[in-house]
């Protein structure tokens, strides 16, 4: 036990270390590209919901006979703002597809309370019609002048001629921000967000972010970005084979229970193991289980300490794009320091799984 909480504080203490070598970093550098100008984006709504905002019911999933959501239920509240998380594959994107009624469940049912207004962001973009221009895509109304939409796009920081670039021909980070600000003009009052701080930089994740802690909504969102999750959620749900587990409060948060809850046995609980005969052959097995945990315990340990070393190397990178102001580089690091961090948060998931049997069988 004492080891396991040591490792775990050293995870933090790098969390945080890596944290501000990042702070330190963007306050380093003198002109960093993106810094001078910021989209504006603000989430405004025009109705309030009722207290309840969404029930669903034993949604369940499959693809090719796989089951990826399986008799998944929750409700939502006025003023909530989920997390979700869970492994790569586990089915996050495929629960909100569902809800949005973009894809069809096998069974269950989704429910919205009165007066709800959704408001979905697509990671990839496949609301975009490509053959659209910027100004065509972004006009949902005939009463909208050109003007006005250009004076929207420009706040978005598409400026002259680019608002007549094709869906098409778009970045990756342009068509973030077309469908920011399509999300902009729905005034929503429930915001449905799947990855979306993906090809973003770090200070367009800040402005997403500044938006969201004023939003006045309720919001459930997807990401694999702790930081994000952390400063935006007041709830995380994990998703797994079983379903949705939730807890109250933000990433941190969620992960301080999982420690709380293995370390919290009480007196009946160490008494009964006490109690409990093993034959020889039950405990030859159980030494060989906690062997193979021991070892891949210590594999987990020594794959995130690489990705550590990855991280450190990775700033660097971002801290010299920044001073030679290349966009193109900037963004290509950002979306491999997401990728990083995805693969971490997954380490860590399974280190505290394996971490947890251990205790059980120690």
């Amino acid at each position: 036990e004492e080891y396991i909480d040591r490792f775990r504080a050293g995870i933090k203490a790098r969390q945080a270390k890596g944290r501000k070598k990042i702070l330190d970093r963007i306050d380093r550098m003198d002109d960093p590209v993106f810094n001078p100008q910021r989209m504006k984006l603000k989430f405004e709504t025009d109705t309030i919901t009722g207290d309840n905002v969404l029930k669903v019911n034993g949604i369940s999933k499959s693809f090719d006979n796989k089951k990826v959501l399986n008799n998944v239920s929750f409700q939502l509240f006025r003023g909530e703002r989920v997390g979700i998380i869970g492994k790569n594959g586990i089915g996050k994107s495929t629960l909100l597809k569902i809800l949005v009624n973009k894809l069809k469940k096998d069974s269950g049912t989704v429910e919205f309370g009165s007066r709800v207004k959704v408001g979905y962001y697509d990671q990839n973009h496949m609301d975009l019609t490509p053959a659209n221009n910027i100004l065509q895509e972004i006009n949902n109304s005939l009463n909208l002048t050109e003007e006005y939409l250009r004076t929207l796009a420009g706040a978005f920081l598409f400026s002259g001629d680019d608002v007549l670039k094709k869906v098409e021909k778009l970045s990756g980070g342009e068509k973030v921000r077309v469908s920011f600000l399509k999300l902009y003009m729905q005034r929503a009052n429930f915001l449905i967000l799947d990855e979306p701080t993906n090809h973003l930089d770090i200070y367009s994740i800040e402005v997403l972010e500044d938006a969201l802690e004023d939003f006045d909504g309720t919001m459930l969102v997807v990401s694999h970005n702790r930081h994000f999750l952390d400063t935006v959620c007041n709830t995380i749900y994990y998703l797994d084979e079983n379903g949705l587990t939730k807890f109250k409060g933000n990433y941190e948060d969620y992960k301080e229970s999982l420690k709380n809850n293995k370390s919290n046995l009480t007196a009946t609980d160490i008494e009964t193991k006490e109690e409990q005969k093993l034959s020889y052959q039950e405990q030859k097995e159980q030494s060989r289980k906690i062997a193979k945990l021991k070892r891949d315990i210590e594999k987990l340990e020594k794959e995130m300490e690489k990705i550590t070393e990855m991280r450190e190397n990775l700033n660097a990178e971002y801290e010299k794009a920044g001073k030679e102001n290349n966009m193109e580089k900037l963004m290509e690091v950002q979306e491999k320091l997401d990728r990083l961090e995805e693969e971490e948060m997954e380490k860590m998931e399974e280190w505290d799984v394996k971490s947890g049997e251990l205790e059980s069988l120690e």
